[in-house]
């Protein structure tokens, strides 16, 4: 059987992180598993953050005041993708201005489907928003006058079907289900 190269994994605990760390460690020798510990730390939530997969990870609560993981997008990767888009705006802007908001669209789409999780929704506005300002913009430097108005900037974006920001994943481990009916 063929071992996977590296498994990422973290684990948030109440009590002593050091006990979980002993009980992991044991777990992963009978699987014939190592940890590498270059790569393995503890992180105290309330007084750090830690990014991990594109989130940091921080500490929050639920409404009802108790203690909760929160994710938003990570500023390093937030920065990141809105240069390369510009840059895609910037290198595709001689397209017809229906495949560039369709491009666009597509872009923004497959940000939401991974970044759209619980707790992420100020993050995921914020990214929309920086992206159709970039858009518009970049649309307005195509000729010396400007193409649009704000007002038919949003019809366009209409007209293309611009995504919304919906939750995709919920990580919410109390969350009340609706009991299935038989």
């Amino acid at each position: 059987m063929k071992l996977p190269r590296a498994t990422r994994l973290v684990i948030c605990c109440r009590g002593t992180a050091d006990e979980a760390m002993d009980v992991m460690r044991g777990m992963m020798s009978k699987l014939k598993l190592t940890v590498n510990e270059t790569k393995t730390r503890l992180c105290r939530l309330p007084e750090e953050t830690f990014d991990f997969l594109g989130f940091t990870h921080h500490c929050g609560q639920t409404r009802q005041g108790s203690f909760k993981v929160q994710r938003r997008t990570s500023t390093k990767k937030f920065r990141g993708k809105l240069r390369e888009l510009r840059n895609w705006i910037k290198g595709s802007r001689t397209q017809k201005t229906h495949l560039l908001l369709r491009g666009a669209k597509v872009r923004l789409q497959g940000w939401l489907n991974y970044y759209a999780i619980t707790d992420n929704s100020r993050s995921c506005a914020a990214f929309r928003s920086q992206f159709e300002r970039l858009l518009f913009k970049w649309l307005n430097r195509r000729s010396q006058r400007s193409s649009y108005t704000w007002p038919e900037f949003w019809n366009a974006l209409r007209w293309v079907g611009w995504p919304s920001i919906r939750i995709n994943r919920n990580l919410d481990p109390f969350r009340r289900v609706a009991p299935k009916e038989c």
